[in-house]
Order: C-alpha cells, then structure tokens, then sequence
C-alpha cells in the first residue's frame, strides 16, 4: 500500500514539474520574442567605454582604452552583424577605428 501511494504522490509531483516548467518556458519564450522584436526596431547605439588591463607579471602593465562607440544594425554583415566605429585614445594616442560591414579601418591621430 505504502509503494503505490508512494508511486501515486511521485506522479503527482513530477506531472506538477512539468507543467511548471512548461509554463516557465512558454513565459520566456514570449519574453525572448517581444525582445527580439524591440531590437529588429534599433536604428543605433551608441556609449561610453573604458577599458583597463592590468598585467601582473609585468611592471608598469597599465592598458587603458576609453572612447565613444557608435553601432548600426547591419544584417547583411556574417561577422559582426552591424557596421561601427569607435573614437577612443589608447597609449597609442587619439585614434578611430570604423568597420563597414566588409573593412575595418584604424585611423591613427600622430
């Protein structure tokens, strides 16, 4: 008696699982489309950047690179999918870097 009511409750509990899970998926499956649909309308981004890296076997290893980004959506692009172009300084100096969808070129202000 013990075994089949321990059958029963387990049932139970594992049908009450997947209904969970299913519910789970079917929420973020709507989440995940209304999202892709909200970026499909972005004609740009664009932001502020720094980025530092700091090589501890080294002395004196400070990189640092800060600059504004500009990105635009491309879909014809296989590589980064959008066209872009960064305004930054590095220990290089003043420098812009643009990627057309097809070429990248680096512009350095000496």
């Amino acid at each position: 008696m013990k075994t089949i009511l321990l059958i029963i409750l387990s049932l139970m509990l594992m049908s009450t699982g997947c209904k969970t899970q299913s519910s789970d998926n079917k929420i973020i499956s709507r989440l995940l489309s209304k999202v892709e649909k909200k970026n499909k309308t972005i004609s740009s981004i664009s932001y502020y950047s720094c980025y530092e890296q700091i090589n501890p076997t080294m002395n004196d290893s400070v990189f640092k690179v800060v600059g504004k980004v500009w990105i635009q959506p491309n879909i014809r692009d296989s590589i980064f999918s959008s066209v872009f172009h960064v305004q930054g300084s590095d220990r290089g100096g003043l420098f812009d870097y643009y990627y057309d969808g097809t070429k990248s070129y680096e512009i350095r202000h000496s």
